[in-house]
Protein backbone atom coordinates (compact mmCIF):
# COMPACT_ATOMS: atom_id res chain seq x y z
CA UNK A 1 0.00 0.00 0.00
CA UNK A 2 2.80 2.49 0.76
CA UNK A 3 4.31 2.14 -2.70
CA UNK A 4 0.89 2.75 -4.32
CA UNK A 5 0.79 6.06 -2.42
CA UNK A 6 4.18 6.97 -3.85
CA UNK A 7 6.05 6.42 -0.58
CA UNK A 8 9.61 5.12 -0.67
CA UNK A 9 11.92 3.67 1.95
CA UNK A 10 13.35 6.49 4.03
CA UNK A 11 10.43 8.88 3.46
CA UNK A 12 9.19 10.74 6.52
CA UNK A 13 5.48 11.59 6.68
CA UNK A 14 5.17 15.14 7.98
CA UNK A 15 1.44 15.79 7.55
CA UNK A 16 -1.76 13.95 6.71
CA UNK A 17 -4.82 15.92 5.59
CA UNK A 18 -3.05 19.14 6.62
CA UNK A 19 -2.53 17.85 10.18
CA UNK A 20 1.07 17.73 11.39
CA UNK A 21 2.32 14.41 12.74
CA UNK A 22 3.40 14.97 16.36
CA UNK A 23 3.61 13.04 19.61
CA UNK A 24 0.19 14.45 20.55
CA UNK A 25 -1.21 13.70 17.08
CA UNK A 26 0.49 10.50 15.90
CA UNK A 27 -0.10 9.17 12.40
CA UNK A 28 -2.25 6.30 13.70
CA UNK A 29 -4.70 8.69 15.40
CA UNK A 30 -4.97 10.98 12.38
CA UNK A 31 -5.66 8.02 10.08
CA UNK A 32 -8.37 6.73 12.46
CA UNK A 33 -10.18 10.06 12.04
CA UNK A 34 -9.96 9.99 8.23
CA UNK A 35 -13.01 8.67 6.37
CA UNK A 36 -12.06 5.56 4.38
CA UNK A 37 -14.09 6.64 1.35
CA UNK A 38 -12.01 9.79 0.81
CA UNK A 39 -8.36 9.89 -0.31
CA UNK A 40 -5.85 11.28 2.15
CA UNK A 41 -3.28 13.91 1.30
CA UNK A 42 0.23 13.70 2.69
CA UNK A 43 3.28 15.89 2.89
CA UNK A 44 6.43 13.78 3.00
CA UNK A 45 10.10 14.56 3.37
CA UNK A 46 12.34 12.79 0.85
CA UNK A 47 16.02 13.64 0.47
CA UNK A 48 15.56 17.04 2.17
CA UNK A 49 12.68 17.98 -0.16
CA UNK A 50 9.00 18.20 0.78
CA UNK A 51 6.70 16.31 -1.58
CA UNK A 52 2.90 16.14 -1.74
CA UNK A 53 1.29 12.73 -2.16
CA UNK A 54 -2.18 11.24 -2.10
CA UNK A 55 -3.43 7.81 -1.08
CA UNK A 56 -6.73 5.97 -0.89
CA UNK A 57 -7.83 3.27 1.53
CA UNK A 58 -10.04 1.74 -1.15
CA UNK A 59 -8.80 0.03 -4.29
Amino acid sequence: PADKAGLKEGDIILEVNNKKITRKSPLKEILKQSPVEKPITMKILRNKAEIDAQASFLE
